[in-house]
């Protein structure tokens, strides 16, 4: 029943703002094209209408985490206030685990999946006595493989060396 109250409660977040309201969890996100001043004005619209709604209901978000992402090479790259803090802009963010550039593009997540995928790979190594292919198969399917399958269709890495990075991986 909670989470279900907690939809409930935050449901009338997006009423008066402009733009398009993400929410999951404890993670909002508001996205708004800028493509001139009055976009920005817009915008900073937008935040001061959250900042009302938050201040009403006795809601906090946590200003320290929010961040600005410009995309595109055409956006003004104008700063915002949200509840009077100025709110840093930021060229990389996780989001629900995976990152996102501001260039959109998959190349640090491609590292970090490598990364974690040989760490587990290392630890199979290390931990597993019965090193047949059919147990090393099964291990790799059920702990290494699910990193590069998670969210592949936020980040899929169609550029070549994206694609090798990952391939190094599996041919190990």
């Amino acid at each position: 029943m909670g989470p279900l109250l907690f939809i409930i409660f935050v449901n009338d977040m997006e009423i008066g703002v402009g733009g398009k309201l993400f929410k999951f969890t404890d993670d909002t996100k508001l996205v708004q094209a800028i493509k001139g001043l009055g976009d920005n004005v817009a915008m900073q619209r937008n935040l001061h209408k959250l900042s009302g709604w938050v201040d009403v209901n006795n809601m906090a978000f946590n200003v320290e985490k929010s961040r600005i992402m410009h995309f595109g090479s055409k956006n003004g790259n104008f700063w915002y206030q949200f509840g009077g803090n100025w709110l840093e802009s930021s060229e990389l963010e996780r989001d629900l685990g995976v990152l996102v550039s501001v260039d959109l593009k998959a190349h640090r997540q491609s590292f970090e999946v490598r990364n974690r995928a040989n760490r587990i790979l290392g630890a199979i190594r290390k931990n597993v006595q019965c090193k047949s292919r059919e147990v090393i198969r099964t291990l790799y399917t059920a702990l290494v493989r699910p990193h590069f399958e998670y969210c592949v269709q936020a980040w899929p890495p169609f550029y070549k060396k994206d694609i090798v990075i990952l391939e190094t991986v599996q041919k190990n």
